[in-house]
């Protein structure tokens, strides 16, 4: 697909319409609709997707039509040039006359803010936000098949059991050893693909999460880090990233080392992961799929 959409489709709803995808991304597509965000016959959904999610966006879209749901779409590279540098105006107008918002994109270097501009919105009006950034065929064929009933039931329990926790200890085989601290002060939050108005969610959910009082130990993340550095440097397993922290839970970047340090002196191990993620704009926030 090449140069604007509107140089062949009248717009964007009628771009996803004619385009063809797998009838297999029907189950999670239709989950998102039904079971994760529960949308009402009453109300208008705002569907973002970009060139690289296009299938994915149909799949949805048409799951909205089935449903006879009044909706508008949007295309991100047919309202500006990826990177994007802000979310583009006509996608933050029509949010604010929106119920539900499904966004399925892939996330590209130094768009965090342009998220954060459309997130602001959608906590603002209370909107029920699927986020579903770096969402692909495989996730949709597994993760958003799930039964998010039971998702909920189980996360419910972990939030209960945390909600009570004053310290929570984690080790794995890969070298973490951590504890956290925690405050009754501070909320647990429980995002578990049952997206409500209090909280959007990412799809797909199961997460269960608050901000510690403090931290103490060492963090060895031999997964993913999250955002475009996800497809950038993939599995970290042969190469992972390890972090030391001493009582605290707010990081910030210290130049010129290009590593990790808090406030309290915490360290991250300058391999050549950790100085590239650290010298990324999205380093300083959590390292999820915001």
């Amino acid at each position: 697909m090449s140069g604007s959409l509107s140089e062949t489709f009248k717009g964007p709803k009628e771009f996803l319409h004619a385009e063809p995808f797998d009838v297999e991304l029907t189950p999670g597509a239709r989950n998102a609709v039904e079971q994760c965000l529960r949308i009402q016959p009453d109300e208008k959904v705002t569907l973002i997707t970009d060139r690289a999610c296009a299938q994915i966006g149909a799949a949805l879209a048409r799951e909205l039509e089935a449903r006879d749901l009044h909706y508008n779409a949007w295309i991100l590279e047919d309202l500006a040039p990826r990177p994007l540098k802000d979310m583009p105006p006509e996608v933050l107008a029509d949010l604010e006359t929106s119920n539900v918002s499904i966004f399925a994109v892939k996330a590209q270097a130094n768009e965090l803010r342009t998220r954060m501009q459309m997130t602001d919105v959608v906590n603002r009006r209370k909107i029920r936000h699927a986020h579903m950034v770096n969402i692909d065929r495989r996730i949709m064929l597994e993760g958003m098949r799930a039964d998010f009933t039971e998702v909920d039931r189980i996360s419910t329990q972990v939030w209960q059991m945390a909600g009570a926790a004053k310290e929570i200890r984690a080790t794995t085989p890969a070298g973490t050893e951590i504890t956290g601290r925690f405050s009754p002060q501070l909320k647990w939050v429980k995002t578990s693909g049952i997206i409500s108005p209090h909280k959007w969610g990412i799809l797909p959910g199961g997460e269960t999460f608050t901000t510690p009082e403090c931290v103490d130990g060492t963090f060895v993340i031999d997964g993913v880090v999250g955002d475009y550095l996800c497809e950038k440097y993939g599995d970290l397993r042969e190469t992972p990233l390890t972090f030391r922290s001493a009582a605290t839970a707010c990081w910030r970047r210290t130049p010129p080392t290009r590593s990790w340090k808090t406030n309290s002196g915490a360290t991250a191990t300058p391999t050549k992961i950790a100085t590239a993620w650290a010298s990324s704009p999205s380093a300083p926030i959590s390292p999820s799929m915001m």
